[in-house]
C-alpha cells in the first residue's frame, strides 16, 4: 500500500509528466 505522501508525490509528477507531454504536443 502507497503512502498517502508517496501517492502525492506521484500524483505531481504524473501532472507534470501529462502537461509537459500536452506542451509537446
Amino acid at each position: 500500500m502507497m503512502s498517502i505522501r508517496s501517492a502525492c508525490f506521484f500524483g505531481r509528477f504524473r501532472k507534470a509528466l501529462m502537461r509537459r507531454h500536452t506542451n509537446w504536443q
